[in-house]
Parts: C-alpha cells; structure tokens; sequence
C-alpha cells in the first residue's frame, strides 16, 4: 500500500517530508533476507527522506513530526496504534487508510475477513486517526466487487491499486475545500484481530460447501487451511465442488459438505514431517 500512496501524492504538488516503512521496523524472519522489499527500492530511487524510528509511537519518531511540521499524516496498513500524543501532532490531520468499508471489518486482515464471511463487496475508507482502532471519522470511501476467484491476496492486490488514485484526490481536495466528515455507526461496527489456530480448521460437516470455499480463499494466499478428519488434521491443496460422491482414490478424499453437497479433496497431505509421506495409508485406515 505504501508504493501506491507515494504515487498518489507525488501526482499533486504536497511533499512527501518524510517515510517510515513498516517494514523496516517490525521483527525480521529468515525469509525476508531473500525478499526484494520493491516499495523500499521506490523510496530509495526517489531519495525521499525517510524517518528512522523503532515505532511510530517512540520519542524518535514524535521529534521528527514535531521537526518536520507536517500539515498530514497519512498511514496505510500500519501494525500498532497510534497513541494521541502523536496523531494531535500534524496541523491539518492524521488520516488512515483502511482496506474495508468501515465500521465493517475493524482491526486485522480485513481482505481476508471480507472474504471468509461471503460478502460481495468491501472497499476502501480513509478517516481521522482516532484513539481507538479503525472507529474515526471518515472522510472519504469507495467500494470494490469482491471476485468469486478473489484470494485474500489478489483482492489486496487489486485495492492497493485503488490507493494511488484515491490518495491523489483527497490531497487535491485537503488543498482547496473543507471535507465534511462522517462519523461511523457503533452499532454496525465489526472487529476482528489476527486470524486464530483454530480458524484455519475445516470440518466438512459443521460447515457449507460456499463457507469451506470462503474459508479457504480468505486465507490464501499467506495461510494454509486445514482438513480435520476423525481426529487427524490435512493440509488442503485443491479441491472442488462435484455433482455426486467420488470414491477415495489414494490422497484424495470426497465428502458431503452440512449443506448435502460433496466436496472433492485433491493431493491431502497428513499434518506432521513424517506423516505427510504416509497420507495415503492413514486415509485408507481412516476411512
């Protein structure tokens, strides 16, 4: 999202004065050291001034905002809240970008949430920063059809996209009018934090085929989704809707769904490093 925001604003005539990444503060794992960090590389060719900080709540980052006088602060898919000491700090406002449309879809992974509970449509809100997560005013929001193909990740894809031209129109706007603001509605409001263990799990019989295919694309593709069968756990790889019951045939596996539909498993492997390679067996067992 941070690449798409930087293009937005540099099509106006507001300066960027400084960036802080994500990226560059939050806990490394050993895969990052073999990711090229593409919107790091933006920044870096474009020589925009970036903000060194361990937290966009640390003593650093609030005296280069108080430094740099900012007339708005603007944040995209940011990973902690922002204490009011320094949201209070940017003369005009401090706004967030929220991939959902809010009051809908509050706090973490609204691209897979939106998903996973079968709605059609999500969108795009940017409101005031406020002190509690995703509740602030809103200033502007946009709506996007969610593909029946859609993973989490090609709808993330395809908003990220949306960020540009929406960060170019509201700068235009914050320039030359007052907008008016809406205040979110409490009682439509939905908050979801990081997915848990045991939303990852699949039972064919206490769910529909459409929830099972929700699920698992609402995942995908940053979390696996797993097949629990008579105590034993699988991991899912391909799967699809058939018109009647297929007989077992080595790692796959056909099941009737809680709305009497099947649901055809394709190459199941076993949960565990040895168990994998004897998926066939435990099913033939277990079934």
């Amino acid at each position: 999202m941070l690449y798409n925001m930087i293009e937005g604003i540099r099509k106006t005539d507001a300066e960027i004065v400084g960036v802080l990444n994500w990226k560059n503060i939050r806990k490394k794992t050993f895969f990052d050291f073999f990711k090229t960090d593409y919107t790091e590389k933006h920044i870096n060719t474009l020589k925009l001034p970036v903000i060194k900080a361990k937290s966009a709540n640390s003593k650093e980052f609030k005296n280069a905002l108080l430094r740099l006088n900012p007339d708005v602060l603007l944040v995209g898919t940011w990973g902690e809240k922002i204490n009011k000491e320094i949201f209070d700090i940017p003369k005009i406002a401090s706004i967030n970008i929220h991939p959902s449309l809010l009051p809908k879809y509050r706090g973490a992974n609204p691209y897979s949430r939106a998903i996973m509970f079968g709605e059609s449509q999500t969108g795009i809100t940017f409101h005031l920063i406020n002190e509690k997560f995703d509740a602030g005013a809103i200033l502007m929001q946009k709506k996007f059809n969610i593909l029946k193909t859609d993973t989490a990740g090609t709808l993330k894809k395809r908003l990220c996209k949306e960020v540009a031209p929406m960060c170019h129109q509201l700068i235009l706007k914050l320039n030359t009018e007052i907008i008016p603001t809406i205040q979110q509605d409490e009682s439509l409001a939905s908050y979801y934090p990081h997915v848990k263990p045991n939303e990852i799990v699949v039972e064919t019989n206490l769910l529909t085929f459409d929830e099972i295919h929700n699920k698992i694309r609402g995942l995908a593709p940053w979390q696996s989704t797993y097949l629990l069968y008579k105590g034993e756990y699988f991991k899912i790889y391909d799967y699809n809707e058939v018109p009647k019951y297929i007989k077992r045939n080595k790692s796959n596996l056909c099941l009737k769904t809680k709305d009497g539909k099947f649901i055809y498993f394709k190459n199941l492997r076993a949960l565990g490093i040895f168990k994998q390679f004897f998926t066939s067996t435990i099913l033939n067992f277990l079934h």
